[in-house]
């Protein structure tokens, strides 16, 4: 009997390409090894799962290993070890055996390996078939070596032009799509391949396989699981009732009661297994190099970068535990994927490699595979005439590369490219009638970005195209403020507070959040030490204010308000806390930037309105991992950096004159104001309130003539609203929609008749 060794689709090209019955018998590689090293029961995969309380992933992990664990060897490594004592178990237990009349099997055989691969565990099967006196032959088959040219796009949209610009020229030879492959494509390319397969017109095999996973019949199953039969018969998908029948069989699940690993094993089973959601009879395909190829088949190898072909990484054993057990290393193993990987480069006849230099927006480096073939590399030229709707779209990419880059193309004045109307577009917010039936709100940052541009306001906070996201910056800063806040509870206990707030940060926003814990103990003693010098004794943390403007809602949260109250009058500083780079600065305000102070200072007018109100400064006060490089005053960071009134200082700082805890402000010897203080005066105060309702009247007239046009402010370096939109690739701005505006710094309040009142 001849017996031949070798993979299920070599088996199937066998017998296609025979003629006559041959007396013999095709066994897998792998067939072949459980009966020569014995195998495991599949029962044994609950019996370790119940016994050892392994997870399922672990126990296929291992297993793999114990057909070639020598139960007589002492090992150096204890994993190997515990790999004896767990076959030496199922020994025991019955649950692994071995097929003592195989090998007298074998000697009435002439066996024939193909294509067998070159390993250590391959040897160890070719070793007991010599001990045993079994002869065997190998045919692997050779392929004389070849040249290969490389192509070289620049991106992988260049790529695949080329790639379908080829494809196109088979079709018109009349090759059958069917007959053209795609190897090494990702998903990366889908996009790019249903675009280009339509402009030439041909179908693609591009629909994903689906996962048995997802079906939602499996779950009814799963949670009907206790009676298994009874739930099987329930199953009408037919390919998830025959997977399903499959496991069952495979593992006789229908012995164990076991509910948890039922559920277990058949998810492990199924979450791998894919099955085609739709049948393509005449299309290109999407094919692997391992596939069998035929000499009328045409193979093109995308992306022939590091990634491919895909190597092998350490699970369980590492290379000395592997040497241990006379297997390959993972090196070894990687070195045998390269070599099958160019022998099955040398078996196609037609094939054309490719690859971009920037693959997804990144530098891409040559396949490994390149270092054992005769390459050459050529850069891609695309060919005009091949397709209309395909010309246009390179003459395109053309002038693109010249607007952009100054980078000229012949092509531009072989062909005629009046028709394109190239940059004809009109980007113009068309408005439309807005229905105001409800209040707006308006927030210091919405403002902002209003004032940057109203295109981006409206996105952002009418279409709400807006994607909030909890970065670890916002994260830490949330953290420090209900720190600071929860610090003028009676019961406050720094550490509990802050144990508690962590518990849900990862390891890297826990570092950092630990380091923050030293700037606020320090602010926290600062805080405590400025406010018992001050007048101002009510502290208001946290606040939510809101004022009504017509259908405008103004809100905002003040982190801290420090106040003194009576039954006419009311005495005010406002301190924001700043965890990031920000300044305090009144700059711009007529064009509506650096508005958070001026718009806390409205929505405290508003609310006091019916009382003499004063406002003693608007403040910043820092809160920064900076502050723990210094050594000496480390107080003096969280000073209160803004502007104050110096008709009310000594309210909120009895020793302003020395700058105690304020900054921005200094006098000169003769008592004098230095000049890079920063203050202002009550009709300072009342101009800043003028310019806030000029701003929101501003918005009110943007609702009521729906006009949000693109109109991005620029400001020297300070301000550039385009610099990090994340719009740009809706707007199509040009330069002649953005405004340069001049800077116009805070003109700060002069001293007059009212501050020596």
């Amino acid at each position: 009997m001849r017996l031949i060794i070798t993979t299920n689709s070599n088996k199937m090209n066998i017998l296609k390409n025979t003629k006559v019955l041959i007396p013999r018998r095709f066994m897998s590689l792998n067939e072949l090894k459980d009966k020569l090293l014995g195998k495991f029961d599949f029962k044994s995969i609950y019996y370790i799962y119940k016994n050892y309380q392994f997870n399922l992933p672990f126990i296929f992990n291992i297993v793999k290993y114990l057909p070639y664990i020598d139960l007589k060897k002492e090992y150096k490594s204890n994993k190997l070890n515990e790999l004896k004592l767990l076959k030496n178990d199922l020994l025991l237990n019955k649950y692994y055996s071995y097929d003592k009349l195989f090998l007298a099997y074998l000697k009435d055989c002439q066996i024939e390996f193909i294509n067998l691969d070159d390993t250590l565990e391959n040897q160890i099967i070719l070793n007991i078939l010599k001990e045993n006196d079994i002869k065997y032959s190998i045919k692997n088959n050779q392929y004389l070596n070849k040249k290969y040219e490389l192509k070289i796009a620049k991106t992988e949209e260049e790529e695949i032009y080329y790639v379908f610009s080829e494809i196109n020229k088979l079709l018109k030879k009349g090759v059958l799509p069917e007959h053209i492959n795609l190897v090494n494509v990702d998903s990366t390319y889908y996009p790019l391949l249903k675009r280009v397969s339509y402009i030439f017109k041909v179908d693609i095999a591009l629909t994903k396989e689906a996962s048995l996973i997802d079906k939602e019949e499996l779950n009814t199953f799963l949670n009907n699981i206790n009676n298994l039969l009874e739930a099987l018969q329930n199953i009408k998908d037919e390919v998830l009732y025959k997977a399903l029948v499959d496991i069952i069989n495979k593992y006789d699940l229908t012995k164990i009661n076991d509910i948890n690993f039922l559920k277990d094993i058949i998810i492990y089973s199924i979450r791998n297994v894919k099955y085609p959601n739709v049948t393509y009879e005449h299309a290109i395909k999407i094919a692997n190099l391992s596939d069998n190829f035929t000499n009328d088949d045409y193979v093109f190898i995308l992306n022939f970068n590091q990634n491919f072909p895909h190597l092998l990484e350490n699970d369980y054993l590492i290379d000395d535990e592997l040497q241990e057990l006379n297997l390959d290393t993972i090196k070894s193993l990687n070195n045998q994927i390269i070599k099958n990987h160019i022998n099955d480069l040398h078996k196609v006849n037609n094939l054309v490699l490719s690859m971009p230099t920037l693959f997804n927006n990144e530098n891409n480096f040559l396949s490994v595979l390149a270092l054992e073939l005769d390459i050459k590399e050529e850069k891609i030229n695309l060919e005009l005439g091949l397709n209309k709707m395909f010309d246009d779209i390179l003459l395109t990419s053309y002038l693109d590369d010249l607007v952009n880059y100054n980078v000229d193309n012949e092509n531009l004045n072989k062909y005629d490219i009046s028709h394109l109307n190239y940059l004809g577009y009109d980007n113009k917010f068309k408005p439309f009638p807005l229905v105001i039936d409800d209040e707006i709100k308006v927030s210091y940052s919405s403002m902002k970005t209003y004032f940057l541009c109203s295109f981006y306001y409206y996105l952002d906070n009418i279409l709400k195209l807006k994607v909030s996201e909890d970065t670890q910056a916002s994260k830490l800063g949330t953290y420090v403020h209900h720190l600071l806040e929860s610090s003028y509870n009676q019961d406050f206990n720094f550490e509990s507070i802050s144990k508690e707030a962590k518990k849900d940060f990862n390891k890297k926003e826990q570092f950092y959040a630990s380091r923050f814990d030293e700037v606020v103990k320090r602010l926290i003693q600062f805080n405590k030490e400025h406010e018992n010098e001050s007048d101002l004794t009510t502290v208001e943390r946290e606040r939510k204010y809101e004022v009504k403007n017509d259908f405008l809602l103004v809100k905002g949260f003040i982190d801290k308000t420090l106040k003194q109250e009576d039954k006419d009058k009311i005495t005010l500083a406002i301190i924001d806390y700043k965890t990031g780079q920000d300044k305090a600065s009144l700059d711009n305000i007529n064009y509506g930037f650096n508005m958070q102070l001026p718009i806390y200072l409205y929505l405290l007018y508003n609310t006091y309105k019916d009382k003499e109100i004063e406002i003693c400064g608007l403040y910043l006060q820092k809160v920064t991992l900076d502050t723990l490089s210094l050594t000496e005053d480390v107080f003096s960071p969280f000073k209160l950096n803004g502007y104050t009134n110096l008709l009310y200082a000594d309210k909120l700082d009895k020793s302003y004159m020395n700058t105690s805890y304020i900054a921005n402000l200094k006098f000169k010897k003769d008592g004098s104001l230095s000049k890079t203080s920063k203050v202002l005066t009550n009709k300072d105060i009342l101009e800043i309130l003028d310019i806030v309702n000029s701003k929101l009247n501003e918005i009110k007239d943007a609702y009521i003539n729906s006009d949000f046009k693109i109109n991005p402010k620029v400001i020297s370096n300070d301000v550039n609203a385009c610099k990090y939109c994340p719009y740009s690739d809706i707007c199509y701005h040009q330069y002649k929609d953005t405004i340069i505006l001049e800077n116009k710094p805070f003109n700060k309040g002069e001293e007059t008749d009212e501050m020596d009142s």
